[in-house]
């Protein structure tokens, strides 16, 4: 390793390390492939029609892809024979066919960010065709499977892979409970922690985060010595604990700090605005989490080789023991996507929504419930996704531009009938469920009256009593006045451009008669509780679903209801909430600014 570091013999070194690299990793899949007659110069030849987009994405990255691309010193100082060599060479163009042809052999996969900078360092120790058939072999052979994948794994590998190291991190108890503490206090968990350190140094192995030495060692352990993604595992482990000591650090050196100033000098700070004890807590504050996520910086070889080696008497994981876990995790993830699986198989038969639009409907739920503790709807977020959708021009041929009208009462009913499992929130596929009832043509109008029968039975004995038909014959009379209203103004714009609708009097408490008088709303409920208690034909003092569903034609106030409640645009509805949510400003707290200022 040190003939590598050293400027004398670096190109030597690097092409016999290179060397040791490509013959336990690359050639044993060239190998494969030649038997096959397949060939690293027909993939680069191959200009497929569906990958255009991967080529595009490709062609943005190169020319923020090259050995000038790096924040360390010693990287860049390792890098610089090559730099210097990049333009009069061509290795901008060898970097793109390196990465076409990756593409061409991978076409499930695609590209994925990250393999760029794989390709460029490795360009640094092999020729162009050996770092081609090295990237496709640790993608391949050397990482989970599923680890760059997108929809509808979406990196399922790398999230096995961090659940591994926190877990086995915890089980180590790398992470000091004080440090725990500190951390906690700035707003961030341990397993937020390690993942947020974690998460943007796995796709790229390492490559511009750790010192040039414990990078190269380890390369050759995920290289060389064959420990692949186990090598990115332990090493995460040791940049974990490395944290730990630096934070265990800046502890004590804070502790000494406090006890140098004296009472007058602190009195005094606290006198001055601009220096305040407050920005002084703060700094410190922002500064620990930034340790954490800047300790692969200042990993130790010492360190990280101990953790390579799994020296169980230093207190490091064996083999078996990083295998078990990571099985373990494979299993809940391999069980948690069968679930997914399951449910979206279940969610196609019940509805009519097309796969490909549930990926988009589910981004929009996700919006509008993220910070909850389970992602479900409360009755407010239902309640504004069904008026956004009725609140929307529906165009209709025969009466021109009309609207649907969702009360909030009626509304607030409907959810309770969505919240199928009565926990208090409507997930997902209740959500979805409702909306395609709700949603779908008028031949659906004895669906929509069972979902309102069901919004009433409150007890769900099956029969609407006296109080439950009273609540529903307030809904139809409210909608009835409240659709009379609506009729009248049309939309206009406001000065920002901004379609919004008139808010006429909807003073529902009095109607005007056909023949001009007055009837005050207490006596129109009135009239049609008694006009919905004539259609109890057994007279069992209750109204069943089929004698309410027998007598629509002698109620046109509910057929109207169940006209109306016909929204075709239910989904657009969910979509428009969705973008509010994203819109919202979001308040700022002191956690929101450090975790700002440390990303």
């Amino acid at each position: 390793m040190e003939a590598v570091l050293a400027s004398k013999a670096r190109g030597e070194a690097c092409r016999k390390l290179g060397g040791e690299w490509f013959e336990r990793s690359g050639a044993i899949l060239r190998a494969e492939a030649k038997t096959q007659g397949i060939t690293y110069e027909a993939y680069v030849k191959e200009d497929r029609p569906h990958l255009q987009k991967d080529y595009e994405q490709i062609s943005k990255d190169l020319p923020r892809t090259t050995p000038h691309s790096f924040e360390r010193l010693d990287l860049l100082a390792f890098l610089a024979p090559l730099a210097a060599i990049w333009d009069q060479k061509g290795y901008e163009g060898k970097l793109k066919r390196v990465l076409r042809a990756f593409v061409a052999r991978h076409s499930a996969l695609g590209y994925a960010q990250g393999m760029n900078f794989l390709a460029l360092f490795l360009l640094a120790f092999l020729d162009e065709e050996e770092t081609f058939w090295t990237v496709s072999y640790i993608v391949s052979r050397l990482r989970p499977l599923d680890f760059y994948s997108g929809a509808p794994f979406d990196m399922n590998g790398m999230r096995t892979t961090l659940d591994t190291i926190v877990t086995l991190a915890a089980k180590l108890k790398l992470v000091d409970e004080h440090v725990g503490e500190m951390l906690m206090d700035e707003g961030c968990s341990v397993e937020d922690s390690i993942k947020m350190s974690c998460s943007a140094q796995l796709p790229v192995l390492f490559i511009d985060q750790l010192p040039m030495s414990s990078l190269l060692r380890f390369w050759n352990a995920f290289l060389a010595e064959g420990k692949g993604d186990l090598a990115s595992i332990l090493t995460s482990l040791a940049i974990t604990k490395h944290a730990n000591n630096l934070l265990m650090q800046v502890d004590e050196d804070e502790k000494e700090e406090r006890q140098k100033l004296s009472e007058s000098t602190r009195k005094g700070l606290g006198e001055d605005p601009n220096n305040s004890a407050e920005p002084i807590e703060r700094k410190m504050s922002i500064q620990k989490l930034r340790v954490f996520r800047d300790a692969s910086g200042s990993l130790p070889l010492s360190l990280l080789e101990n953790a390579l080696t799994m020296n169980e008497k230093d207190g490091w994981p064996t083999k078996a023991m990083v295998e078990k876990a990571r099985f373990a995790q494979s299993a809940k993830e391999a069980k948690s996507l069968a679930q997914e699986t399951i449910d979206l198989y279940s969610l196609l038969k019940a509805t009519k929504i097309t796969c490909a639009d549930i990926k988009k409907y589910q981004t929009a739920f996700r919006t509008i419930t993220k910070g909850a503790e389970s992602y479900a709807l409360n009755q407010d977020q239902f309640v504004r996704i069904l008026k956004h959708g009725s609140s929307i021009k529906e165009d209709n041929v025969q009466q021109g531009s009309r609207r649907s009208h969702i009360s909030k009462d009626l509304a607030r009913a409907l959810f309770l009938v969505a919240d199928r499992d009565g926990d208090g929130g409507v997930d997902f596929r209740e959500l979805m469920v409702s909306l395609s009832l709700l949603g779908e043509g008028p031949s659906s109008s004895k669906e929509r009256l069972r979902l309102l029968f069901q919004a009433f039975d409150r007890n769900g004995d099956g029969l609407l009593a006296k109080s439950e038909l009273r609540a529903l014959a307030t809904i139809l009379v409210k909608h009835q006045l409240r659709a009379t209203h609506s009729r009248q103004p049309t939309a206009r714009a406001n000065k920002h451009g901004t379609l919004i609708s008139p808010i006429p009097s909807r003073d529902w408490s009095t109607a005007v008669k056909s023949n001009g008088s007055i009837e005050r709303g207490p006596q129109q409920i009135a009239k049609m509780l008694n006009q919905l208690l004539s259609l109890d034909t057994d007279e069992s003092g209750g109204l069943s679903y089929p004698e309410l569903e027998a007598g629509i034609d002698k109620c046109p106030e509910l057929a109207k209801l169940l006209e109306d409640m016909h929204i075709e645009t239910a989904f657009d509805g969910l979509l428009n909430t969705g973008v509010e949510a994203r819109r919202r400003p979001k308040h700022r707290d002191d956690t929101a600014l450090c975790r700002c200022l440390i990303m």
